[in-house]
């Protein structure tokens, strides 16, 4: 990792540590299941992607990163 800051690396780095994300699985009536992670209150974001059916994997609103609101896993 290269870091290219005016800060210092420990001012930077101070709470990363500290950070523990949580996961949960979200699993879909086709068999679809879900990493996500929580953002925020309404939010989760992809975290990973677990499916047998190949396509699922070229999906782009199922890429690891993207965001998901409530309406779509409650």
């Amino acid at each position: 990792m290269l870091n290219y800051s005016i800060y210092p690396l420990e001012m930077i780095l101070e709470d990363y540590d500290d950070f523990v994300p949580e996961y949960e699985e979200v699993n879909f009536s086709n068999g679809l299941t879900l990493l996500v992670e929580r953002s925020g209150k309404d939010e989760r974001k992809i975290a990973k992607i677990i499916s047998s059916d190949p396509q699922d994997y070229l999906r782009p609103e199922l890429q690891p990163g993207s965001i998901l609101k409530s309406v779509f896993y409650y």
